[in-house]
């Protein structure tokens, strides 16, 4: 077999036919999300908390308790990009088709054949998921872009690593590598990218002198990892020159991980999935740890009771019925903790909440080093250390994130900002992501307003659900509607909707204090018209004053993405195994070692990513959210051609080898 291996074939020349495929394909995208917007939704801890630090330049004011939340690469690329005066959700397309322009080049010059180039710039580019998951202000978003910038770059310096001109590609391949380090707090992923790079290296130069080798893999791989690790220093001093906390954000400080470390290590009478630290434990820990029972009027009041909340949701998704109330997943108690210190005033500075955590940890660790706490090994913050618990559920999460890549990443087409996002806070969005006007039309949405009747009971809440479940709107009722009866509250929407089939399958549901859930649907709802129904021997009344059918304009590019969307998930099933065994075939029969080296890093990113969020969703919250998985979908489209092409390829090769020993027999 190894007189079959083909040597390498780096620094192909670029075609220019090729070259005007990838400026098609851009201008094409371009035009079939020009109807796409950045929209703003009023999420704290994330979109929100983004677009509010990037307005302050990220360090820039006083303190606030939130500041730290997440890194400053992505604001500050905000920040810095508004002042271009160019619509953000353009600037962003631009650099994406870009980026995946970028690795396909990279590809076709390892010796993929032009034609086949072209397909993995237009899998990439038509990502589907690329429609409308960059309508968000995530960081993710960013770090798709940086990711395949930093694989073509890398590849690049592959093929020139024995010319004077392998610096340049070795520079900007560890700018690239630093940055998406940087801006997502799951850095973890790339490391195992740098150790397959430096593998390749061994093996691809494995005839020349060490000392080369070794330099080059010290260029290749190490310099890559060494400029992760300066952005990270430099993050860090420049926090702590600007608000004391040598940490890359208030939440990975050493003071925060020791003490959910120490919370994750009480062992509990009875482990349950999701939940590392339980009620049972966070009790325990209020006896012998002084500092952690200062929080205990926040984690067991309002904070613990509103994050509890956020994760009912999810456990109930996972069937922990009937646990206790404030039970909190690990990916939402991971917030409760540290917001729990900034409400009592623990954490008002991020200092302060480092030096008060750390303290926590100690106490809690002597605590189990001394036997008052009944302890238990911890390998990993913030996953379950009860492995026997989780690791059966993760076949089932390692098969929800990979059908990820399989479906539909948004079925329900969001076309304006969230209805309960305030004026002042729409303008902070506009500013900073220099959105165009015509984005927010009422085009495609419909206004509700009524009153609902509980006699004897107290409306929580009444939401309005789409007809996948999602809520799409809720609201607190308050004011009165006396010409109806004291007791009635009013109630309004404003929608943003899709199609009329999405209104028809909408619901409205009413929660009451009498532990109740009642549900409408919209179709059975008539203006003016009370409807009545009885839940748990009670009766309950809801009446539209008006009900607005929505008149829905489904533009032309829309109608593209919605086709385009369903030829390529299609295409994706059908090819997947094929893709599979293609790449395969391709890894263990080394017949262009240059190709394999693309395939190796292709995979290597997408396989960890994976990996890493399929334990998160065994573990902590709902790994297989499309936002999350984003940053590798653009690889993936890729390896699908790739592994197609591979297997296509080998069939011809069999098939011609098979001939040629037929004519020779004959």
């Amino acid at each position: 077999m190894a007189s079959q291996v083909k040597k390498e074939n780096f620094s192909k020349p670029t075609s220019n036919y090729f070259i005007y495929c990838l400026i098609f394909f851009t201008i094409a995208k371009l035009a079939f999300c020009s109807r796409e917007e950045m929209l703003g939704t009023c999420s704290p801890h994330d979109d929100l908390w983004q677009v509010l630090s990037a307005q302050r330049w990220y360090w820039g004011g006083g303190y606030g308790t939130n500041y730290l939340y997440h890194l400053p690469i992505y604001p500050l690329f905000l920040k810095m990009f508004s002042t271009t005066g160019i619509p953000l959700r353009i600037g962003m397309e631009l650099l994406y088709c870009f980026s995946c322009s970028l690795l396909s080049i990279a590809l076709y010059r390892i010796g993929i054949p032009s034609f086949i180039s072209a397909l993995l710039a237009l899998a990439a580019i038509f990502n589907p998921s690329s429609f409308q998951l960059p309508n968000r202000f995530g960081p993710e978003i960013l770090l798709a872009s940086f990711l395949l910038l930093a694989l073509s770059q890398s590849l690049e310096w592959l093929i020139v690593r024995r010319t004077f001109d392998a610096i340049k590609p070795a520079v900007f391949a560890a700018i690239f590598w630093a940055l998406a380090w940087n801006t997502r707090k799951e850095a973890i992923v790339l490391l195992p990218i740098f150790i397959v790079l430096g593998c390749c290296i061994i093996i691809l130069d494995k005839n020349e002198a060490k000392q080369i080798v070794c330099k080059r893999i010290l260029m290749g791989a190490m310099l890559p990892l060494c400029a992760c690790l300066v952005l990270t220093l430099t993050i860090c001093s420049v926090n702590y020159a600007r608000w004391g906390l040598f940490a890359s954000s208030a939440l990975s400080a050493p003071g925060y991980t020791l003490a959910f470390k120490a919370l994750q290590s009480i062992r509990p009478n009875k482990s349950i999935a999701y939940i590392p630290v339980t009620v049972e434990a966070r009790r325990a820990a209020y006896k012998e740890s002084p500092s952690f029972a200062l929080l205990q009027e926040q984690l067991e009041g309002p904070v613990g009771k509103g994050w509890a909340g956020c994760s009912k949701p999810w456990t109930d998704s996972k069937g922990l019925i009937g646990i206790d109330s404030l039970e909190i997943s690990a990916g939402w108690f991971y917030w409760a903790l540290y917001e729990s210190a900034a409400r009592a005033g623990y954490a008002s500075t991020p200092a302060q909440g480092d030096v008060f955590f750390k303290k926590v940890g100690e106490e809690i660790r002597a605590a189990l080093i001394q036997g008052r706490l009944p302890k238990r090994f911890v390998p990993i913050t913030m996953i379950d250390p009860d492995f026997l618990c989780w690791l059966p559920k993760y076949k089932d999460s390692l098969k929800s994130v990979c059908n990820t890549f399989l479906a539909p990443s948004s079925p329900v087409r969001n076309k304006s900002d969230q209805p309960m996002l305030g004026s002042n806070i729409k303008k902070e969005f506009d500013d900073i992501a220099n959105r165009r006007s015509r984005s927010f039309s009422n085009e495609g949405s419909c206004d509700i307003d009524g009153w609902i009747l509980a006699p004897g009971r107290k409306i929580v809440f009444i939401a309005v659900a789409d007809s996948s479940g999602k809520t799409v709107a809720s609201l607190r009722p308050i004011q009165a509607r006396n010409d109806v009866s004291p007791e009635a509250r009013a109630f309004l929407f404003h929608i943003p909707l899709f199609t009329q089939e999405k209104w028809r399958e909408s619901q409205i549901i009413v929660s009451t204090d009498y532990g109740e859930n009642v549900t409408w649907q919209f179709q059975e709802l008539i203006a003016g018209k009370v409807n009545h129904k009885i839940s748990k021997g009670k009766d309950i009344y809801l009446a539209c004053d008006r009900l607005d059918q929505p008149k829905v304009l489904v533009y032309w590019s829309w109608s593209f993405q919605n086709a385009w969307e369903q030829i390529y998930y299609q295409m994706v099933r059908n090819l997947q195994w094929i893709a599979l065994i293609g790449l395969i075939l391709a890894v263990f029969l080394r017949r262009n070692s240059s190709i394999v080296v693309g395939v190796f890093l292709l995979g290597t990113a997408v396989i960890v990513r994976i990996l890493l969020f399929a334990m998160l969703d065994a573990t902590s919250w709902n790994g297989n959210q499309p936002r999350y998985l984003f940053p590798v979908m653009p690889e993936f489209s890729m390896l699908i051609v790739l592994g197609a092409w591979l297997f296509f390829n080998e069939v011809a090769w069999f098939l011609n080898k098979y001939r040629q020993k037929n004519c020779n027999e004959d």
